[in-house]
């Protein structure tokens, strides 16, 4: 048997992209020029009780769209540079602080991330646990995203020939020659 509905989706998102889902209106309403026909809302649910990958739907576990944010300090120095310590710990320069942005999904969590991304290239940071602070982003961009297709050398070389033609003797007439 089949799982229900929701236990097929228990723990996952899923992001449909519609944007291409749409029926152009025969006359534009302002800068409206198109709307979601009973089609088009058929089209879109089909992708959401189908709950399959498509280019137009993705699934996601949940922890896929969180992070941790994390402040992280250097330690005070003195003229000499020795760390100043206070009651056996560094002591925080306030103003050296930089807010790191942690996926839920970094192997190790936060403290794989510190040892794998902070410590080779600032030794001496310190992880401030009590500043973080949990946040969730999605981006439909990152998703979704499709480059345009980028013009050939060909294409660009036929269009600065093209230029040149028809601004061909143009300098000597600016320059009076």
């Amino acid at each position: 048997m089949a799982p229900s509905f929701e236990e097929r989706r228990k723990g996952f998102v899923q992001l449909i992209d519609a944007t291409e889902i749409k029926t152009p209106l025969r006359k534009n309403l302002g800068e409206k020029n198109c709307e979601t026909s009973d089609t088009d809302r058929e089209q879109i649910m089909k992708l959401l009780m189908d709950f399959k990958e498509t280019p137009q739907s993705k699934i996601f576990p949940n922890n896929e769209f969180g992070y941790w944010s994390v402040k992280v300090y250097q330690p005070q120095r003195d003229e000499q540079g020795t760390i100043i310590m206070k009651k056996g710990e560094p002591v925080i320069d306030k103003k050296s602080k930089d807010v790191e942005i942690i996926p839920f999904r970094y192997e190790g969590g936060i403290e794989g991330f510190f040892e794998n991304e902070i410590k080779p290239y600032s030794p001496d940071a310190i992880i401030d646990m009590k500043s973080v602070e949990t946040g969730y982003e999605l981006s439909f961009t990152k998703y979704f995203y499709k480059p345009k297709q980028l013009r050939t050398i060909d294409e660009i070389s036929q269009d600065i020939r093209g230029i040149e033609e028809r601004t061909d003797g143009l300098l000597n007439e600016i320059l009076g020659k």
